[in-house]
């Protein structure tokens, strides 16, 4: 699921482009599935990776990772999305729209096809707070739940409870990445997105890739390449806040 439109997101590219270098026929395979098990059932997981919001700050993009394990892949993945006990002066705002529907006090939203192999998607809430009323501290929870329409092999991850926490004024970094798909001996720009979410300016800004196997990096003057040229080391200027 993409992020919530209205939202305007700071991309900063590095510029690099990735090459994938190797032939699909020497590639190695993974386990082997029965023609009738596979696509029957996938491993979805959800987390929440940043739930605190720096006191004082503008409203926070809080991101729900979902995550499909495999072996199948989900074709009709659905989230549901919920809050409780929020403190006054806090306000968190779920997704809404098309594919998007209230249920009581939840949200259950579409999410879009999955394939297998730990590929992710990203869905965000949005947190604001008036810093006169709102103090440090907890300030409501988040659910968060994941289902599918194949059967799920693990269900001890397909929901997580996070708490929301006011934390002191400072740095809030956002980070995420974007998806690309390349054929063997094709290059291809690696977009991601940056975001200073805090109420502190960073000085320097650096941010660190690792791609998979078979795939390298094309040279790129912001970025600082690994031997092998699988992993960079991109260097920005200050960040502001917001």
């Amino acid at each position: 699921m993409r992020l919530p439109r209205g939202r305007g997101l700071v991309r900063l590219g590095a510029g690099a482009a990735v090459l994938a270098v190797a032939c699909l026929a020497g590639l190695s395979g993974g386990p082997a599935f029965a023609a009738d098990s596979l696509g029957s059932q996938a491993d979805l997981a959800v987390h929440v990776p940043g739930p605190q919001v720096a006191l004082g700050a503008g409203e926070k993009d809080i991101r729900i990772d979902v995550t499909n394990h495999g072996p199948g892949n989900v074709l009709h993945g659905k989230l549901t999305i919920g809050t409780d006990n929020l403190a006054d002066g806090v306000s968190v705002d779920l997704p809404t729209g098309s594919g998007c529907e209230t249920q009581g006090t939840k949200v259950v939203c579409d999410l879009d096809a999955l394939p297998a192999g730990g590929h992710d998607s990203t869905v965000s809430v949005f947190l604001a707070h008036d810093p006169k009323v709102a103090k440090v501290g907890p300030v409501g929870s988040l659910s968060v739940s994941v289902s599918s329409e194949l059967a799920d092999p693990d269900m001890t991850n397909n929901s997580e409870t996070v708490q929301l926490e006011l934390v002191n004024p400072g740095i809030d970094l956002f980070v995420q990445g974007f998806d690309v798909q390349l054929s063997p001996g094709q290059s291809a720009t690696l977009p991601f997105t940056v975001l200073n979410q805090g109420t502190v300016a960073t000085v320097t800004s650096d941010v660190a890739v690792r791609l998979p196997e078979f795939v390298t990096f094309v040279a790129d003057p912001a970025c600082d390449l690994s031997e092998h040229e699988s992993a960079a080391v991109c260097h920005f200027g200050a960040l502001a806040p917001g």
